[in-house]
């Protein structure tokens, strides 16, 4: 019905201009609101989304969460299993052991090798042990003492391996590291995870708002901007339109069929929840408007009958006045695709409702009644 209608808004003020003469297609000078968009597709996603993987290699052995779950920050998502973790623990726990066993013969040794100094030097006193005993001794001292400081840092590095040991091996549970909703969870259990594997969840923090990733053709992505809003359908509310506001735009090209285009990234709100993550969506982006403006038809910018001479491409309408055509000089506005806002040069003339031709009516005869400027 649209289509019908259109034809006959353009073909309503079809007319001759004399008997056996050429006939035109026209179409009305209207006062109108002409607003230019820029149309796109994109996907629905989190607004701030996050990734959680597994600190420690093991094999997947339970996911305790569901997409659309809400967890707590430390909620237990997933637990793994990793005996190697376990046999590495168990076996620096007995490394560890063993230390403080040499730490304490290390001791021990320093007190018997102090002792025996002092016994020594007691003895020198009263001339009954020689000076080489003596300084045997307390080489004997030195040696123990240094004995003792290295049987006491490997106490240290033997706790802090154990420690570390111990941390991996409990780090068999994965854990959500903030408030927020499940989106993706594992496939299957068994698969192998670990540091350098895929993660296995993705959370948003909330499902409140979420963002638009658009693809924007490189012809129109200049006349996007920070800040701008845009309207955007999805197929499973056909009947509601959505407001978006642009977030962000893309300062590297991407080719996808053959085309250069830009990403865009734009913030909607989804209080009401009829938003989903991985909707797709139709988006329309306002970046012209021009109200009550004087418009035409955009073909008739395209039309220029023989003997109208050479003008700059959309600079000028042709009008039906008393059944000859009139060329009307006009500095173009804004444009829609189908109606361009227009104004007259200084002297042309052009009123709303009057016939601007958009074509020649099919087997219309060739005319040379033209008359050029404004047409009074």
């Amino acid at each position: 019905m649209r289509l019908l209608a259109v034809v006959a808004a353009i073909t309503s003020g079809c007319g001759a201009t004399g008997e056996g003469g050429p006939s035109y297609r026209t179409s009305p000078v209207e006062r109108r609101d002409v607003v230019r968009t820029i149309e796109a597709s994109g996907v629905l996603v989190a607004a701030e989304p996050s990734v959680v993987g597994a600190d420690v290699e093991g094999r997947l052995v339970a996911i305790e969460v569901r997409p659309g779950d809400r967890v707590a920050e430390g909620q237990r998502l997933a637990r793994l299993a990793a005996p190697d973790l376990a046999f590495e623990a168990a076996a620096l726990d007995a490394a560890y052991r063993a230390a403080v066993a040499q730490r304490e013969r290390a001791g021990a040794s320093l007190t018997a090798a102090r002792a025996e100094l002092g016994r020594l030097r007691r003895l020198a006193e009263r001339e009954r042990a020689s000076p080489a005993e003596v300084e045997q001794a307390e080489a004997g001292a030195k040696s123990a003492a240094a004995g003792a400081r290295a049987a006491a840092s490997e106490v240290a590095a033997a706790k802090a391996r154990l420690a570390r040991a111990r941390q991996r091996a409990n780090a068999t549970e994965v854990v959500a590291p903030g408030p927020g909703v499940v989106l993706t969870v594992p496939g299957a259990l068994g698969a192998v995870v670990g540091p350098g594997r895929p993660p296995l969840f993705e959370l948003a923090q909330s499902l409140d708002a979420l963002a638009l990733e658009v693809d924007v053709d490189e012809a129109d992505v200049g006349a996007v901007a920070v800040g701008q809003t845009a309207r955007f359908a999805v197929p499973a509310h056909p009947a509601r339109s959505f407001s978006a506001r642009v977030d962000g735009v893309g300062l590297a090209a991407r080719r996808v069929g053959g085309l250069s285009v830009y990403r865009v990234r734009l913030l909607a709100d989804n209080e009401d929840g009829a938003l989903r993550v991985g909707m797709t969506t139709d988006v329309r982006f306002e970046v012209a408007r021009t109200e009550d403006a004087l418009a035409v038809r955009d073909a008739a910018l395209r039309f220029s009958p023989e003997g109208a001479g050479v003008a700059p491409p959309r600079s000028r309408v042709f009008v039906l006045r008393a059944g000859r055509l009139a060329e009307i000089r006009i500095r173009l506005g804004v444009e829609d695709g189908v109606y361009s806002a227009v104004v007259p040069e200084e002297g042309h003339r052009l009123e709303p409702g009057e016939l601007v031709v958009v074509g020649r009516r099919l087997g219309a005869l060739q005319s040379s009644q033209l008359e050029l400027g404004g047409g009074g």
